[in-house]
Order: C-alpha cells, then sequence, then structure tokens
C-alpha cells in the first residue's frame, strides 16, 4: 500500500485508513473506479480524479495483491477431486479479483 500512496502522492496512514474505509463497498458492488476515487479523495482532498495509468497501476496491485497462488493449495484441491471429491470457491472479492482467480 505504500507504493501506491507514493504514486499517488498521498499520505500512507491515511491512503491505508481511506483503502480499508471504502473496501467492504467495493467488496459489495463499486467500480474500481468508483473505490480507486474515493480512496484517492479520501487519502488526498482536492487531488481530482484518477488518471487512466494510475487506476490501471492501482487496480493491477490490487489485484495481486489478493490474488497469491499456493501451489501445495491447488495440489490439494486436484488430488481431492481425482478421488472424486467436489470443490467450490467462495469469495467476497470484487470481480477485477474473481476475474484473475
Amino acid at each position: 500500500m505504500d507504493g501506491a500512496a507514493r504514486r499517488l502522492g498521498a499520505d500512507a496512514t491515511a491512503f491505508r485508513d481511506a483503502y480499508w474505509q471504502h473496501r467492504h463497498a467495493y467488496d459489495a458492488d463499486l467500480t474500481a473506479a468508483e473505490y480507486w476515487g474515493r480512496v484517492l479523495a479520501a487519502s488526498r482532498p482536492g487531488a481530482g480524479a484518477l488518471d487512466a495509468a494510475d487506476l490501471a497501476w492501482l487496480s493491477e496491485a490490487d489485484i495481486a495483491s489478493w490474488s497469491v497462488y499456493r501451489d501445495e493449495v491447488w495440489a490439494l484441491a486436484a488430488e481431492f477431486r481425482a478421488a472424486g471429491g467436489r470443490t467450490a470457491f467462495l469469495s467476497n472479492s470484487g470481480p477485477e479479483v474473481m476475474a484473475r482467480v
């Protein structure tokens, strides 16, 4: 998160607070542009709108932070399925993260 705050010229603590303050709404139904706009407005008042490059960078960095794959988990799921087990995926993540998964 500190890298994102630096990129936007925001205070790291204010950025982190804004990230979590608006996260539930993002996971519920905000678009990425709305979410990051709220984070920017709360962490750097008067900053204006995000440009497309910053929005893309923020979205990609956020997606990467929430989609760390652990090969041993996928291997265990594959083994379970091969033995006849059924699996499902449940997440409260937004559409950007789920598209990655």
